[in-house]
């Protein structure tokens, strides 16, 4: 008779690591935004969101692609709609994780690479540009 235990051991080993990746990539997107927040009086906030791919006319199915974007908003302001910034893929296992921007693809393996490629993207000219709009964004209450 095959011994299952193994491979459940394994399974929970595996899921735990899990885990601890997704909570790693969630740690380097809060000092994103909290490092963010200081430099940007609370103006930015930084979050992975999932849009939806216009219909196709040709899905008879119905059922509504999705993908998922970093995003970036202006939490003070009453146009507060979140900007797509880059494209982000991310493996269930945590890592490797994507962010694609324009046609330049990085593929992070770990938090250090996660990190590189967070300030390569805000150091992109279209990211920077989507970014200091919102920051002009006069705040709830300020008058244009």
């Amino acid at each position: 008779m095959f011994d299952f235990k193994e491979s459940f051991n394994a399974g929970m080993s595996v899921a735990e690591k899990a885990e601890e990746n997704h909570h790693e990539i969630n740690q380097v997107f809060d000092e994103l935004n909290k490092q963010l927040d200081e430099i940007s009086e609370g103006k930015i906030e930084i979050d992975i969101r999932e849009f939806s791919i216009p219909d196709n006319p040709l899905n008879v199915f119905g059922k509504r692609e999705t993908y998922l974007s970093i995003c970036a908003r202006n939490p003070k302001s009453e146009m507060n709609s979140w900007k797509q910034l880059a494209r982000w893929e991310q493996d269930s296992f945590g890592y490797p994780c994507k962010i694609k921007i324009d046609q330049a693809t990085r593929f992070c393996g770990d938090q250090e690479a996660l990190s590189d490629a967070l300030s390569e993207m805000l150091s992109n000219v279209d990211v920077a540009k989507t970014l200091r709009a919102l920051i002009t964004i006069p705040s709830s209450g300020e008058e244009f």
